[in-house]
């Protein structure tokens, strides 16, 4: 049940939405750890989603009464001892937005936490794994008790910046999607030491406390179930929002939920708070940097603004809350009878501002408090049949007092699959591998792992064609590839792979890495093979590393860690079965930038990109850009320029220095520009297709704009937007034909845009 809803979920781009766990367990449950693979052998697709709908419509008669009663849930161990500081969750059948619609608190040092609950039926869970289902009675109170399965201990220890323990720091355990929230799983003793066990491997773990800033999440890996100690550091450096949320007439909002997330820079784990009864509220630590602020309250739409938190200062932020918009219609099925078995939902499911709705016996909805602004609807129910599923998805423009109209008609939601067997080519099957499918033009892919005579079942495929691959056990879904299929045919024909017998004579690299004081650090690790193949692994959080399956010949790797520039590793020439010990990698602090880009009137240019320039005009690569501004990788101290170009505006190569350890904000206000358009030909058929590069160049010979396209019949035009004065330009074909010009720019010429023609191969 729990691995083809995890299936689900993954697909859907969700959380684990808690609700859909079925199994009522009498007081108690024996919890399941989180898994760290999707494996949907040998289970229907769609059958989860099915049950749930079926579950909510017998659920409609239950009855509901306005008296609440107790309810207490007591988590221990296996051995029967109490498990303090843990966080326990009680939700609804249904749940919207999980930081509205659900219930949580922290155990206390007797492992118990009591909650006062409408009677109705509830799903009980921890952050670390077990869960079970109650249903409460008017006047009856409950005791479940959720035993935490048995896993290895991950044991460590939180410090501050001059390794220092913190005593009293709250331990986070992450969600498994984007909309997961980070849950308190454990708190640090005096001398700053923590245990966390049931956690499971490929979950991410981070720690807080009042008086620092909170760390960057750390992934924990299986090696580190038997690492004697794993580190957490917090910098002191920090800041906090403070506001009220209020409504439109300036009426406080108390109760209201608010939200802080990462903005255009920095990687910390999503803080929420509650204002008072007066509507103020005051935010945890967070680190200095740009944040995303949201607010959400019952009775109102989610509402949210950005801000920039200063080092030891406290930035202001009120919020406006307003009703939001609706949406409201009827659901039919494909033969025009009413969806009667339906959910309604906005976005993602159990994100914060999530709106969601049951259809009546006529197959209305009516979905209120949506954001204004495009919204993604989804409806899913069953068919008349009452068993398969049927989904429909629309975007609606919702406006405030004005009801919009969707009347979706649902059809089949049907999800295929493929299978197949893995064996050597001298028959030996393979246990335990990863395979992983991914569907054409997608990203993420749904794996499992094979089971006895090298089979394997993938399902919840969409129709048509997905690219297999296989690696072998332990080695994690981001290493490098033993074998791939190409253009398999979802509800086609078994499949299967053939790996080499000497295939499996790879290379490992074993290695730590640390700062330049000698700290460990937790680091990415991301590989290129001679061959093009890439991998990416994660050091222990202790900084140790063993990669086992690297293919032998020259690699590549860079290290990369949170706030430190990317370490180059020199090219490796590996040999089969060679292991390499690299030693202590050692990374140096850097710094980052990050600022508004500002365009006409104010407003973000559009299609702006940015470029990272270093010494001796070295191109450092794309700076990432978002509709609020930008920000730079973390890179070694020192002076650089960023490149930006966008349309209507001229580019220009702005100057910053970045510090050691620290941010540099910096706003870049563009000027008006005039657009140049350059027609690159060619008459070498062998290039019809191919791409072309531009570069422009000001008179002082740097660089000021650049882009490249995709010909088409031998022609690419380019649109370049500049500033007055005199240009060259250099175009590049694939072939390294080169072909060179110059023009000048005029604003307001009354022959309207300037254009240039550039033929490669003259």
């Amino acid at each position: 049940m729990l691995a083809a809803l995890l299936a689900w979920a993954a697909w859907n781009d969700s959380d684990i939405a808690p609700e859909l766990f079925d199994g009522m367990l009498d007081g108690v449950a024996t919890g399941q750890s989180d898994v760290a693979h999707i494996d949907t052998a040998d289970i229907e697709p769609n059958n989860e989603d099915a049950d749930l709908l079926r579950q909510l419509v017998a659920s409609q008669s239950d009855a509901q009464g306005i008296e609440t009663t107790e309810l207490l849930l007591r988590v221990r161990h296996e051995d029967g001892k109490p498990v303090a500081n843990v966080t326990v969750i009680v939700a609804p059948p249904l749940v919207a937005d999980a930081r509205l619609d659900e219930a949580s608190a922290v155990t206390s040092e007797a492992g118990e936490a009591a909650f006062s609950l409408l009677p109705g039926r509830y799903e009980c869970r921890t952050s670390l794994g077990a869960s079970a289902s109650v249903t409460l009675l008017a006047g009856h109170g409950q005791i479940v008790v959720l035993v935490l399965p048995y896993l290895p201990a991950v044991c460590g220890i939180v410090v501050d910046d001059h390794d220092q323990p913190i005593a009293g720091a709250e331990v986070l355990v992450l969600g498994l999607s984007a909309v997961g929230t980070a849950r308190v799983s454990a708190r640090t003793t005096t001398d700053g030491h923590f245990e966390l066990r049931g956690i499971g491997a490929g979950r991410q773990i981070a720690a807080r406390h009042a008086e620092f800033a909170p760390s960057a999440p750390q992934r924990v890996e299986l090696a580190d179930a038997t690492a004697a100690t794993v580190t957490i550091r917090l910098l002191p450096h920090h800041g906090r929002v403070s506001g009220t949320v209020a409504t439109q007439q300036g009426v406080p909002v108390p109760g209201a939920v608010v939200w802080f997330g990462p903005g255009t820079v920095g990687n910390f784990p999503a803080q929420t708070t509650r204002t008072d009864g007066n509507g103020y509220y005051r935010s945890p630590a967070l680190p200095e940097g740009p944040i995303e602020v949201r607010a959400v309250a019952p009775g109102h739409a989610l509402e949210s603004t950005r801000t920039t938190v200063q080092r030891d200062g406290e930035a202001v932020v009120h919020l406006r809350l307003h009703g939001g918009g609706v949406v409201r219609g009827v659901a039919r099925l494909q033969d025009g009878s009413p969806a009667t078995q339906c959910l309604v939902w906005n976005g993602v499911r159990r994100a914060i501002g999530g709106r969601l709705a049951r259809t009546g016996v006529d197959g209305s909805f009516f979905l209120d408090r949506l954001p204004v602004g495009e919204v993604e609807l989804t409806a899913l129910g069953l068919a008349s049949d009452g068993i398969s599923l049927q989904r429909a998805t629309a975007r609606v423009t919702v406006a405030i007092d004005v009801a919009t109209e969707w009347n979706p008609t649902l059809g089949p939601a049907r999800r295929g699959a493929v299978h197949g067997t893995a064996r050597l080519d001298d028959g030996t099957p393979l246990l335990g591998w990863l395979v992983l499918a991914t569907p054409r033009g997608q990203s993420r892919g749904l794996g499992v792992e094979t089971r006895e005579g090298g089979a394997f079942t993938l399902l919840g495929l969409p129709a048509g064609e997905v690219s297999l691959s296989l690696r072998r056990p332990d080695a994690g879904w981001q290493s490098f590839v033993d074998a791939d299929l190409e253009g398999v045919a979802v509800d086609g024909d078994a499949v299967e792979f053939v790996v080499p017998a000497e295939a499996l004579d790879r290379a490992t690299l074993l290695g730590s890495v640390r700062d330049e004081t000698g700290r460990a650090c937790a680091a990415t690790l991301r590989m290129t093979h001679a061959s093009g193949a890439f991998a990416q692994y994660a050091t222990r959080l202790d900084g140790t590393f063993r990669v086992d399956g690297i293919p032998q010949g020259e690699v590549r790797m860079e290290v990369r860690c949170e706030k430190m520039p990317v370490y180059l590793q020199p090219p490796m020439s590996l040999r089969g079965r060679e292991t390499r010990d690299l030693g202590t990698l050692v990374v140096r602090l850097g710094g980052a930038a990050f600022g508004r880009l500002l365009g006409v009137d104010d407003e973000p240019p559009t299609n702006a990109s940015v470029r990272l320039i270093g010494s001796g005009n070295r191109d450092l690569g794309e700076v990432e850009v978002d509709a609020v501004g930008y920000r730079t990788p973390t890179v070694e101290a020192g002076r650089y320029e960023l490149l930006v170009q966008a349309e209507s505006v001229a580019p220009a190569r702005v100057p910053l220095e970045i510090p050691r350890g620290g941010l540099t904000e910096l706003d870049i206000r563009m000027l008006p520009g005039s657009l140049h358009r350059i027609l690159v030909k060619t008459q070498d058929v062998r290039d019809f297709t191919s791409r072309v590069s531009i570069v422009i160049f000001d008179q002082a010979g740097k660089a000021v704009w650049t882009s490249n396209l995709p010909m088409t019949q031998g022609e690419a035009e380019f649109r370049a937007w500049l500033s007055d004065g005199e240009f060259q330009v250099l175009a590049l074909g694939m072939r390294q034909q080169r072909v060179r010009d110059s023009f000048a720019v005029e604003a307001g010429s009354a022959s309207g845009p300037g254009r240039t023609l550039l033929e490669l191969g003259r």
